[in-house]
């Protein structure tokens, strides 16, 4: 299915969903709810004399009970705009709750695949008791709609890479090396898979790129990698974070560029504190220095992640 399509989808299905609760509930429209009948007064009051209270005749001072402005304000200019019309409001609350889901959709395509924003929309759009309230006249989906929408417009830093320490001194590169306990691979005798940072013992280790977790533990002769870190980033490609003292994440957690994924340590098969750093694509290991020339210089032809949310699983 096209992002197109997948948008209409989602907007089909939140505002059919809100018709059958606009009609299902306009029977109790008239009906004196204290909530109701409260914000569609402070609403209309503020429309027609410019207060904000429910009061607007009374001479001396009375407690408000609501003093939440924006909703009020958003009656008023509905009936600024269409007159006094509950079926307005209800329609806009609609519309405001279909514009929910399509945010939603946008910002889980931000770390997942289409497939699975498709899914968070729809989930979104067909969950009960957002278009129960926007046919009636409350606060929950106007407050729903502007807090998707400021999660929308944070700052998620899904542009990279970031830094996997804050500073390292680089103690062996990608290739053949003459540490006789890496395997052979192809003309080189012993193979080295990545690249080693070392830095001070304990310091933070953080993901170059937005991904999916995948902690493991130490195995294999001498412990291997020790505890490591993989994260997926679309679906192909991922990068590993080797011989932790700790990780600070467990598998099946998203995380950002830049964030704390565990310190560096000396475990598994190592001949001291260091971080070994490794790009995988198909399974497949890749010099870092030409996926990420930014932060090691580069040794070789550029290689490319594909963008992230492509589809973030395990390999």
């Amino acid at each position: 299915m096209s992002r197109s399509a997948s948008r209409l989808l989602i907007a089909a299905v939140a505002i059919v969903h809100a018709a059958f609760f606009i009609a299902y509930q306009r029977p109790d429209w008239t009906t004196q709810w204290t909530d109701q009948n409260g914000y569609l007064l402070l609403g209309r009051v503020l429309a027609a004399t410019g207060r904000f209270t429910r009061f607007a005749g009374t001479p001396q001072y009375v407690p408000e009970a609501m003093r939440t402005p924006a909703y009020p304000a958003f009656v008023a200019a509905l009936d600024a705009l269409f007159g006094e019309s509950h079926l307005v409001i209800a329609v806009a609350q609609a519309l405001l709750f279909a514009a929910t889901c399509l945010i939603v959709r946008s910002i889980a395509a931000t770390i997942a695949s289409d497939g699975v924003a498709t899914a968070a929309g729809l989930a979104v759009a067909l969950y009960p008791p957002l278009p129960y309230f926007a046919a009636l006249v409350l606060t929950e989906t106007l407050t729903t709609f502007l807090v998707t929408a400021g999660v929308a417009n944070g700052r998620l830093p899904t542009q990279g890479p970031a830094k996997p320490m804050s500073s390292w001194r680089v103690s062996q590169l990608f290739g053949c090396t003459g540490f006789v306990f890496e395997p052979r691979h192809g003309d080189c005798a012993h193979f080295h898979s990545g690249i080693d940072l070392v830095g001070p013992l304990g310091g933070a280790v953080y993901s170059v790129l937005p991904g999916l977790v995948e902690v493991e533990a130490p195995s294999g002769y001498g412990g291997g990698y020790g505890i490591h870190v993989l994260v997926h980033h679309d679906g192909a490609t991922l990068t590993m974070y080797a011989h932790l003292l700790t990780a600070t994440v467990v598998s099946g957690q998203v995380v950002v560029a830049g964030a704390l994924i565990g310190y560096q340590g000396s475990t598994g098969l190592s001949t001291g504190p260091h971080l070994h750093f490794e790009v995988r694509r198909a399974g497949v290991p890749i010099d870092p220095t030409t996926v990420f020339p930014s932060l090691f210089g580069s040794s070789g032809p550029p290689f490319s992640i594909l963008p992230v949310g492509v589809s973030p699983r395990l390999n």
